[in-house]
């Protein structure tokens, strides 16, 4: 009787030794759970910023393309204007180049009406 209690207080000092193993086996494993929890919730709140971050990138982008829109716009309206004054200046440059022509004209009079009369006044002067 002796030898079967030594022996099974062998074996329940074995098995305190085993139950105090599989218990520190059980507190890591569930301090790797924690942690894997823990990194997961991590992850999970850098994907909602990223989320977050790729949506306020996205609404940027949009509001570049519709001020691009805009600047096209105002391109192709200051063309139209540029167009429809290059052809109002090429309507108007006879009418520029007549008018040049005719100060030509009236300056060569004005000179040869400033010679006779000049003319004229020396014969005054002269009478």
């Amino acid at each position: 009787l002796r030898e079967d209690h030594h022996a099974l207080s062998l074996q329940a000092a074995q098995l305190e030794r085993q139950v105090v193993e599989l218990e520190g086996v059980l507190a890591g494993a569930e301090a790797q759970q924690r942690a894997a929890a823990a990194q997961q919730e991590a992850l999970e709140s850098a994907g909602r910023e990223g989320m977050q971050e790729i949506a306020g990138l996205e609404a940027r982008v949009d509001s570049l393309l519709e001020e691009l829109s805009d600047v096209h716009q105002d391109l192709e309206d200051t063309r139209v204007t540029a167009q429809a004054a290059s052809v109002k200046i090429s309507e108007l440059e006879p009418a520029l180049q007549a008018k040049e022509v005719a100060r030509a004209e009236l300056e060569q009079r004005n000179t040869g009406l400033e010679e006779e009369l000049d003319g004229q006044m020396r014969d005054l002067e002269s009478v």
